[in-house]
Protein backbone atom coordinates (compact mmCIF):
# COMPACT_ATOMS: atom_id res chain seq x y z
CA UNK A 1 0.00 0.00 0.00
CA UNK A 2 1.50 3.01 -0.94
CA UNK A 3 1.61 5.16 2.57
CA UNK A 4 4.53 6.25 5.17
CA UNK A 5 3.85 6.54 8.81
CA UNK A 6 5.70 9.00 10.66
CA UNK A 7 6.15 9.03 14.43
CA UNK A 8 6.13 12.52 16.07
CA UNK A 9 6.00 13.47 19.58
CA UNK A 10 3.38 16.27 18.77
CA UNK A 11 3.00 19.24 21.18
CA UNK A 12 -0.99 19.97 20.08
CA UNK A 13 -3.70 18.48 21.82
CA UNK A 14 -5.78 15.88 20.62
CA UNK A 15 -7.74 16.76 17.68
CA UNK A 16 -10.97 14.94 19.07
CA UNK A 17 -10.92 13.66 22.87
CA UNK A 18 -13.35 11.03 24.26
CA UNK A 19 -13.00 11.43 28.09
CA UNK A 20 -10.91 8.17 28.23
CA UNK A 21 -8.21 10.54 26.64
CA UNK A 22 -8.46 8.01 23.84
CA UNK A 23 -8.09 9.82 20.72
CA UNK A 24 -10.18 9.13 17.72
CA UNK A 25 -6.88 10.20 15.57
CA UNK A 26 -3.72 9.32 17.25
CA UNK A 27 -1.83 12.78 17.07
CA UNK A 28 1.42 11.00 17.82
CA UNK A 29 1.50 9.67 14.31
CA UNK A 30 1.60 11.68 10.70
CA UNK A 31 0.63 9.18 7.95
CA UNK A 32 1.51 9.95 4.38
CA UNK A 33 -0.83 8.85 1.27
CA UNK A 34 -0.98 9.22 -2.19
CA UNK A 35 -4.44 8.20 -4.62
CA UNK A 36 -6.87 9.28 -6.39
CA UNK A 37 -9.71 11.32 -5.58
CA UNK A 38 -13.20 9.78 -5.56
CA UNK A 39 -15.62 12.16 -3.93
CA UNK A 40 -15.34 15.51 -2.13
CA UNK A 41 -17.90 17.01 0.05
CA UNK A 42 -17.32 20.95 1.37
CA UNK A 43 -19.97 21.38 3.83
CA UNK A 44 -19.79 21.78 7.64
CA UNK A 45 -19.35 20.27 10.25
CA UNK A 46 -15.92 18.78 8.38
CA UNK A 47 -14.91 18.90 5.01
CA UNK A 48 -14.40 15.22 4.07
CA UNK A 49 -12.47 13.54 0.92
CA UNK A 50 -12.67 9.80 -0.10
CA UNK A 51 -9.52 8.89 -1.82
CA UNK A 52 -8.33 5.03 -3.36
CA UNK A 53 -5.26 4.15 -2.59
CA UNK A 54 -3.38 1.14 -4.73
CA UNK A 55 -1.56 -1.27 -2.52
CA UNK A 56 1.74 -2.87 -3.70
CA UNK A 57 -0.77 -6.13 -4.86
CA UNK A 58 -2.91 -4.59 -6.86
CA UNK A 59 -5.86 -4.22 -4.40
CA UNK A 60 -7.35 -0.68 -3.91
CA UNK A 61 -7.99 0.76 -0.29
CA UNK A 62 -10.65 3.57 0.03
CA UNK A 63 -10.02 6.07 2.35
CA UNK A 64 -12.50 8.35 4.15
CA UNK A 65 -10.20 11.92 5.04
CA UNK A 66 -11.95 14.70 7.02
CA UNK A 67 -10.61 18.33 7.98
CA UNK A 68 -11.54 21.40 9.51
CA UNK A 69 -14.95 23.10 9.02
CA UNK A 70 -15.79 24.84 5.78
CA UNK A 71 -16.76 28.42 8.14
CA UNK A 72 -12.97 28.25 8.83
CA UNK A 73 -11.95 27.80 5.78
CA UNK A 74 -13.93 29.99 4.29
CA UNK A 75 -12.25 32.27 6.43
CA UNK A 76 -8.63 31.63 5.04
CA UNK A 77 -10.10 31.92 1.88
CA UNK A 78 -10.19 28.79 0.40
CA UNK A 79 -12.59 27.93 -3.00
CA UNK A 80 -14.50 24.83 -2.85
CA UNK A 81 -13.58 23.79 -6.20
CA UNK A 82 -9.73 23.29 -5.16
CA UNK A 83 -9.94 19.63 -4.96
CA UNK A 84 -11.23 17.80 -8.37
CA UNK A 85 -12.81 14.12 -8.55
CA UNK A 86 -10.20 12.60 -10.41
CA UNK A 87 -6.53 14.29 -9.12
CA UNK A 88 -4.54 12.50 -7.99
CA UNK A 89 -2.96 13.75 -4.10
CA UNK A 90 -0.83 13.74 -1.76
CA UNK A 91 -2.17 13.84 1.98
CA UNK A 92 -0.76 13.93 5.38
CA UNK A 93 -2.68 13.89 8.55
CA UNK A 94 -3.42 11.42 11.78
CA UNK A 95 -5.14 8.12 11.91
CA UNK A 96 -8.04 6.49 13.19
CA UNK A 97 -7.66 4.56 16.69
CA UNK A 98 -11.01 3.18 16.04
CA UNK A 99 -12.45 2.71 12.39
CA UNK A 100 -10.22 1.36 9.72
CA UNK A 101 -9.12 3.68 6.81
CA UNK A 102 -10.19 7.26 8.22
CA UNK A 103 -7.79 9.88 8.61
CA UNK A 104 -7.94 13.65 9.85
CA UNK A 105 -6.09 15.50 6.75
CA UNK A 106 -4.36 18.33 7.36
CA UNK A 107 -2.37 18.64 4.45
CA UNK A 108 -3.34 18.18 0.81
CA UNK A 109 -0.94 18.35 -2.29
CA UNK A 110 -2.48 19.10 -5.81
CA UNK A 111 -1.57 18.19 -8.76
CA UNK A 112 -0.46 21.41 -9.78
CA UNK A 113 1.93 22.02 -6.63
CA UNK A 114 -0.34 24.06 -4.42
CA UNK A 115 -0.61 22.55 -1.06
CA UNK A 116 -3.79 23.19 1.26
CA UNK A 117 -3.76 23.08 4.77
CA UNK A 118 -6.81 21.85 6.59
CA UNK A 119 -6.31 21.94 9.84
CA UNK A 120 -5.72 25.57 11.77
CA UNK A 121 -2.49 24.41 13.45
CA UNK A 122 -1.17 22.35 10.22
CA UNK A 123 2.41 23.06 8.86
CA UNK A 124 3.44 23.04 5.46
CA UNK A 125 5.28 19.69 4.10
CA UNK A 126 6.09 19.67 0.81
CA UNK A 127 5.38 23.17 -1.47
CA UNK A 128 6.17 26.45 -1.27
CA UNK A 129 2.77 27.44 -2.57
CA UNK A 130 0.40 27.24 0.66
CA UNK A 131 -3.08 27.78 1.73
CA UNK A 132 -4.80 27.54 4.58
CA UNK A 133 -5.72 29.25 7.51
CA UNK A 134 -2.58 30.80 8.65
CA UNK A 135 -1.69 31.16 4.58
CA UNK A 136 -5.08 32.80 3.76
CA UNK A 137 -5.59 33.67 -0.21
CA UNK A 138 -7.88 36.40 0.51
CA UNK A 139 -8.66 38.39 3.62
CA UNK A 140 -12.43 38.48 5.13
CA UNK A 141 -12.74 41.79 7.09
CA UNK A 142 -15.94 44.18 7.16
CA UNK A 143 -14.80 48.01 7.46
CA UNK A 144 -12.90 48.98 10.72
CA UNK A 145 -15.64 49.92 13.63
CA UNK A 146 -14.07 52.23 16.02
CA UNK A 147 -16.58 52.98 17.64
CA UNK A 148 -17.54 50.82 20.34
CA UNK A 149 -19.25 50.24 23.86
CA UNK A 150 -17.77 47.69 26.35
CA UNK A 151 -18.42 43.98 24.96
CA UNK A 152 -20.46 44.72 22.43
CA UNK A 153 -18.41 43.98 19.32
CA UNK A 154 -17.81 41.13 17.67
CA UNK A 155 -14.69 38.57 19.07
CA UNK A 156 -12.52 35.83 18.05
CA UNK A 157 -11.21 32.80 20.57
CA UNK A 158 -7.92 31.80 21.04
CA UNK A 159 -7.72 28.56 20.71
CA UNK A 160 -3.92 28.65 22.63
CA UNK A 161 -5.47 29.85 25.50
CA UNK A 162 -8.13 27.79 26.31
CA UNK A 163 -7.99 25.11 29.20
CA UNK A 164 -9.56 22.03 29.99
CA UNK A 165 -10.99 22.14 32.97
CA UNK A 166 -9.43 20.94 36.58
CA UNK A 167 -12.53 18.96 37.28
CA UNK A 168 -12.42 16.52 34.46
CA UNK A 169 -9.45 14.37 36.26
CA UNK A 170 -11.76 14.08 39.06
CA UNK A 171 -15.36 14.43 37.98
CA UNK A 172 -18.00 14.72 41.02
CA UNK A 173 -20.26 12.09 39.82
CA UNK A 174 -23.38 10.66 40.99
CA UNK A 175 -23.75 7.43 40.66
CA UNK A 176 -25.87 8.08 38.02
CA UNK A 177 -23.58 10.67 36.51
CA UNK A 178 -20.71 7.96 36.06
CA UNK A 179 -22.84 5.43 34.69
CA UNK A 180 -23.56 7.73 32.08
CA UNK A 181 -20.61 9.37 31.70
CA UNK A 182 -18.77 5.72 30.94
CA UNK A 183 -21.47 4.35 28.55
CA UNK A 184 -21.04 7.61 26.26
CA UNK A 185 -19.24 7.37 22.99
CA UNK A 186 -18.14 10.36 21.07
CA UNK A 187 -18.25 8.33 17.62
CA UNK A 188 -22.34 7.78 17.94
CA UNK A 189 -23.68 9.92 21.06
CA UNK A 190 -22.39 13.56 19.54
CA UNK A 191 -25.61 14.80 18.46
CA UNK A 192 -23.29 17.18 16.72
CA UNK A 193 -21.97 14.14 14.26
CA UNK A 194 -25.61 14.32 12.50
CA UNK A 195 -25.33 18.27 12.12
CA UNK A 196 -28.14 19.05 15.12
CA UNK A 197 -27.37 22.61 16.20
CA UNK A 198 -25.88 22.65 19.42
CA UNK A 199 -27.36 23.48 22.82
CA UNK A 200 -25.93 24.89 26.13
CA UNK A 201 -23.65 25.06 26.86
CA UNK A 202 -21.64 23.02 24.21
CA UNK A 203 -22.91 26.41 21.65
CA UNK A 204 -20.17 28.22 23.72
CA UNK A 205 -17.63 25.81 25.15
CA UNK A 206 -17.52 23.59 21.93
CA UNK A 207 -17.44 26.25 18.81
CA UNK A 208 -13.96 26.32 18.10
CA UNK A 209 -12.44 28.93 16.78
CA UNK A 210 -15.72 30.71 15.58
CA UNK A 211 -16.31 34.06 16.85
CA UNK A 212 -18.99 35.21 19.08
CA UNK A 213 -21.17 38.82 19.00
CA UNK A 214 -22.47 40.32 21.27
CA UNK A 215 -25.81 42.73 20.57
CA UNK A 216 -27.34 45.30 23.02
CA UNK A 217 -31.16 45.69 22.48
CA UNK A 218 -32.16 47.32 25.95
CA UNK A 219 -33.98 45.09 27.65
CA UNK A 220 -32.04 41.96 26.35
CA UNK A 221 -28.89 41.31 24.56
CA UNK A 222 -28.15 38.91 21.91
CA UNK A 223 -25.20 36.82 21.42
CA UNK A 224 -24.88 35.51 18.46
CA UNK A 225 -22.59 32.38 17.76
CA UNK A 226 -21.17 32.01 14.21
CA UNK A 227 -21.59 28.14 14.49
CA UNK A 228 -24.73 27.18 12.98
CA UNK A 229 -25.83 30.72 13.10
CA UNK A 230 -27.51 30.52 16.54
CA UNK A 231 -28.69 33.61 18.61
CA UNK A 232 -29.32 33.22 22.25
CA UNK A 233 -31.48 35.97 24.13
CA UNK A 234 -30.09 37.04 27.57
CA UNK A 235 -32.92 38.50 29.18
CA UNK A 236 -31.64 41.88 31.18
CA UNK A 237 -34.38 42.37 33.17
CA UNK A 238 -36.14 40.79 36.43
CA UNK A 239 -39.33 38.08 35.18
CA UNK A 240 -40.85 34.72 35.35
CA UNK A 241 -39.77 33.70 32.23
CA UNK A 242 -37.90 30.49 33.21
CA UNK A 243 -41.03 29.26 35.42
CA UNK A 244 -43.10 29.92 32.05
CA UNK A 245 -40.83 29.00 29.27
CA UNK A 246 -41.03 25.07 28.07
CA UNK A 247 -37.36 23.69 27.62
CA UNK A 248 -35.34 24.01 24.78
CA UNK A 249 -31.65 23.00 23.82
CA UNK A 250 -30.22 26.72 24.35
CA UNK A 251 -32.37 26.97 27.81
CA UNK A 252 -33.81 30.23 29.23
CA UNK A 253 -31.07 32.95 30.27
CA UNK A 254 -30.93 36.01 32.08
CA UNK A 255 -28.13 38.14 32.44
CA UNK A 256 -26.56 41.00 35.02
CA UNK A 257 -24.06 43.28 34.72
CA UNK A 258 -21.15 43.27 37.51
CA UNK A 259 -18.53 45.92 37.07
CA UNK A 260 -16.79 44.38 33.73
CA UNK A 261 -18.47 41.82 33.55
CA UNK A 262 -21.21 40.09 32.30
CA UNK A 263 -22.92 36.93 34.43
CA UNK A 264 -25.54 35.14 32.58
CA UNK A 265 -27.51 32.71 34.36
CA UNK A 266 -29.40 29.81 32.21
CA UNK A 267 -31.48 27.07 32.58
CA UNK A 268 -34.66 25.35 31.42
CA UNK A 269 -31.97 23.49 28.87
CA UNK A 270 -33.53 20.40 26.82
CA UNK A 271 -29.39 19.05 25.83
CA UNK A 272 -28.30 15.65 27.05
CA UNK A 273 -24.56 16.77 27.34
CA UNK A 274 -22.31 18.92 29.42
CA UNK A 275 -19.88 19.30 26.96
CA UNK A 276 -16.30 21.08 27.46
CA UNK A 277 -13.42 20.22 25.96
CA UNK A 278 -11.32 17.54 27.82
CA UNK A 279 -14.81 16.65 29.51
CA UNK A 280 -16.53 15.16 26.59
CA UNK A 281 -19.30 12.69 28.10
CA UNK A 282 -21.19 13.86 31.18
CA UNK A 283 -24.98 13.98 31.17
CA UNK A 284 -27.20 16.76 31.81
CA UNK A 285 -30.37 17.22 32.98
CA UNK A 286 -33.24 19.49 33.30
CA UNK A 287 -32.80 20.66 36.87
CA UNK A 288 -28.83 22.09 35.59
CA UNK A 289 -28.19 25.37 35.81
CA UNK A 290 -25.58 26.85 34.30
CA UNK A 291 -23.90 30.09 35.08
CA UNK A 292 -21.39 31.65 32.65
CA UNK A 293 -18.95 35.24 33.13
CA UNK A 294 -17.63 36.80 30.87
CA UNK A 295 -14.91 39.69 32.15
CA UNK A 296 -13.56 42.61 30.08
CA UNK A 297 -9.90 42.76 30.56
CA UNK A 298 -8.31 46.14 31.69
CA UNK A 299 -7.57 47.32 28.60
CA UNK A 300 -10.92 46.17 26.87
CA UNK A 301 -9.38 44.17 24.21
CA UNK A 302 -9.94 40.85 25.77
CA UNK A 303 -13.06 38.74 27.42
CA UNK A 304 -12.11 36.12 29.81
CA UNK A 305 -15.06 33.37 29.55
CA UNK A 306 -15.57 31.34 32.94
CA UNK A 307 -18.77 28.84 33.06
CA UNK A 308 -19.66 26.46 36.24
CA UNK A 309 -22.87 23.96 36.56
CA UNK A 310 -25.10 22.70 39.31
CA UNK A 311 -26.65 19.82 38.83
CA UNK A 312 -27.54 17.59 41.30
CA UNK A 313 -28.45 14.19 39.00
CA UNK A 314 -25.67 14.29 37.59
CA UNK A 315 -22.43 15.94 40.09
CA UNK A 316 -22.20 16.01 43.83
CA UNK A 317 -21.46 19.75 44.07
CA UNK A 318 -21.05 22.18 41.27
CA UNK A 319 -18.33 22.48 39.08
CA UNK A 320 -16.24 25.44 37.90
CA UNK A 321 -14.32 25.87 34.60
CA UNK A 322 -12.17 29.01 35.09
CA UNK A 323 -10.65 31.24 32.82
CA UNK A 324 -12.32 28.73 30.14
CA UNK A 325 -11.66 30.60 26.82
CA UNK A 326 -10.05 33.89 26.24
CA UNK A 327 -11.14 35.91 23.60
CA UNK A 328 -9.81 38.87 21.67
CA UNK A 329 -11.23 41.65 19.46
CA UNK A 330 -10.41 41.79 16.31
CA UNK A 331 -11.52 44.77 14.11
CA UNK A 332 -13.35 44.26 11.43
CA UNK A 333 -13.40 40.82 11.61
CA UNK A 334 -16.67 39.56 9.63
CA UNK A 335 -19.25 37.47 10.66
CA UNK A 336 -19.26 34.47 7.99
CA UNK A 337 -22.49 32.69 7.16
CA UNK A 338 -22.54 28.83 8.27
CA UNK A 339 -22.62 26.57 5.12
CA UNK A 340 -24.61 23.28 4.81
CA UNK A 341 -23.91 20.79 7.18
CA UNK A 342 -24.12 16.88 5.73
CA UNK A 343 -23.72 13.86 7.49
CA UNK A 344 -20.38 11.34 7.03
CA UNK A 345 -20.43 9.62 3.75
CA UNK A 346 -22.49 5.76 4.14
CA UNK A 347 -20.21 3.18 4.10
Amino acid sequence: MKFISIGLALLLPPLASAHHSAAEYDTTVVTELEGTVERVQWMNPHVRLIISVPGDDGTIDRWQLEGMDVTRLDRAGLPHDLIDVGSRVSVAGHRSTRRENRMFVENVLLPDGMELLLFAQAQPRWSERIVGSQYPMAERVAPVQEDVEGIFRVWFPILSARNVPTFASEPPFTPAGWAAYEAFNLLVDDPISTCTPPGMPRLMTRAGSRPIEFVNEGDKILIRVEAFAQVREIEMTEGDGARTQPPRPLGYSTGRLENNSLVITTTGIDWPRFQLYGFEGAPQSLETEITERFTLSEDEQELVYEISANDPLTFTERVTAENYHTYRWRPGMEFLPFSECGEEFAE
